[in-house]
């Protein structure tokens, strides 16, 4: 979880709340054995949602499908509806915070067929725990722990397309406030590039990633703070307040971490203070990190300097505790996120719990994230990419990640199960506590006052693009190779 502390968008054509739970169809889905690492509470598996199936999953996954298309315009995929537990738990009589906290995460979304490019499903981990949990996904291996009592981290691993004109994505997403915004976009956003990817526009192929990110962080974001808005004025009785539930989540975010390869070019966006590290071998075999991405927090004198400029005679508008604890209008640490709508919008701000006073002149977090392209034409045998949330880097040193990523590839174990254990260890010790001891506090409070979340991905860049420069048309590059 990060650091808590120009109008509203117009209207979509969206489903009701209710009908977001009650149109979730019958999914088909599996799930593969997650390799178990450690002891503890750790009872966990890898869930794998195909894609053709996303758009009705209650995660809020859509698909190719576009997530603000109204119901009438969607097509069932075949195996008809069945209700969600969403909705079991709404027909029950569950209160309405509940199904407030709930329903907003649900896109009635979902498509027959299988049109456009292939595609694999989207890797996730689902119920994190104490302790760390990881598996092998398509050219990777992931991991992540748990400090708060419901993990607020979410990872992802997706590929659409083969060969060379693949597009593989790793995405790491650190929620805050709450898990509901990062469970909302982690299974959908790579969807919304990639479509948007189609439509080609740019001058060159660069040019073409960087507006199909832009749009795809975009319209994720104007999904859910239509959802929000939606369900805000679900009721006309909470027409000034909205009904209990929706006030938490519009003060709940998620900063972005993303990483795409395709035609051999590595993308990186990021929004937020996830960090991406790539790791390259020097003369002599010397392992080197190399920082791919810039903390996108308030702690950054940069960022500081950037909203002192874009919003002048708000004194206000970055708070400081401490040099590593400063606040953008004493509320947030990330200068980049989806989500945070009451900073955002001022349609959010006008409720109680959560007033920010004058002056009061939003934006003041940019959605769309800071992109980076870097041909990978030099990469070598062992060469691995890093993306992890804060709850790493809290601990670890950027050489420290690679160090123990390395360590763990040579001697066949997980590069990302490692840097999470590391993390635990380097927690423990600060506090003057064994590593047993760490694993017996209790999530939550106690937990969360030692380390944070953490996700962690670590990507094979040598084996995804020789994969995919040997696969012939048609193969499936992503089931190729594995760390």
């Amino acid at each position: 979880m990060a650091g808590r502390g120009p109008g509203s968008p117009g209207p979509l054509p969206l489903a009701s709340p209710l009908q977001w739970m009650l149109c979730r169809p019958a999914a088909q889905s599996w799930a593969v054995p997650a390799q178990r690492h450690g002891k503890g509470t750790g009872r966990e598996e890898l869930t794998a949602v195909p894609s053709a199936q996303r758009g009705g999953d209650s995660r809020g996954g859509a698909g190719r499908s576009t997530a603000s298309a109204a119901p009438d315009q969607r097509r069932r995929p075949k195996g008809g509806w069945a209700l969600s537990r969403q909705a079991v738990l709404f027909l029950k009589g569950a209160s309405a915070a509940t199904f407030a906290s709930t329903a907003v995460v649900a896109v009635c979304a979902g498509k027959e067929g299988g049109e456009g490019a292939p595609e694999t499903a989207v890797v996730s981990l689902q119920k994190v725990l104490g302790e760390p949990i990881g598996s092998e996904a398509p050219h990777a291996s992931v991991c992540a722990v748990s400090s708060n009592a419901r993990c607020e981290d979410r990872l992802a691993v997706h590929s659409i397309g083969t060969g060379d004109k693949g597009e593989h994505y790793y995405a790491v997403f650190d929620g805050h406030g709450g898990w509901e915004c990062a469970e909302f976009a982690h299974t959908i956003l790579s969807s919304h590039i990639s479509s948007s990817l189609q439509q080609g526009k740019g001058a060159t192929p660069e040019e073409q990633m960087e507006e199909a990110i832009a749009t795809g962080f975009q319209t994720v974001e104007d999904t859910w703070t239509c959802d929000l808005k939606n369900e805000w004025l679900r009721d006309p009785n909470y027409m000034t307040y909205g009904p209990p539930g929706s006030e938490r989540l519009s003060s709940v975010g998620s900063c972005v971490l993303l990483a795409i390869v395709h035609k051999g070019t590595l993308f990186v966006a990021n929004a937020g203070d996830s960090r991406a590290v790539i790791s390259q071998k020097g003369f002599g075999g010397v392992v080197k990190a190399q920082r791919v991405t810039v903390d996108l927090n308030a702690m950054n004198a940069d960022e500081q300097e950037r909203l002192r400029q874009s919003h002048p005679g708000e004194s206000d508008i970055v708070r400081c505790r401490g040099p590593y604890s400063c606040y953008v209008k004493g509320c947030l640490q990330p200068t980049y996120s989806l989500g945070d709508a009451y900073l955002k919008y001022s349609y959010f701000n006008n409720f109680p719990g959560r007033v920010i006073a004058p002056p009061y002149n939003p934006p003041y977090i940019k959605t769309i994230p800071q992109i980076t392209a870097r041909p990978l034409h030099q990469i070598q045998e062992g060469d691995v990419l890093v993306l992890a949330t804060d709850g790493v880097w809290d601990y670890l040193s950027d050489q420290n990640a690679v160090d123990l990523a390395h360590r763990a590839i040579k001697r066949g174990a997980s590069p990302a199960h490692a840097i999470v254990e590391g993390t635990l260890e380097l927690a423990a010790a600060r506090f003057g506590i064994s590593r047993k001891q760490l694993s017996e506090l209790p999530l939550g409070r106690q937990r969360r006052l030692i380390h944070d979340d953490a996700s962690v991905i670590v990507v094979d860049l040598f084996s995804l693009l020789k994969a995919s420069s040997e696969a012939p048309s048609g193969v499936d590059t992503a089931q190729r190779s594995k760390l």
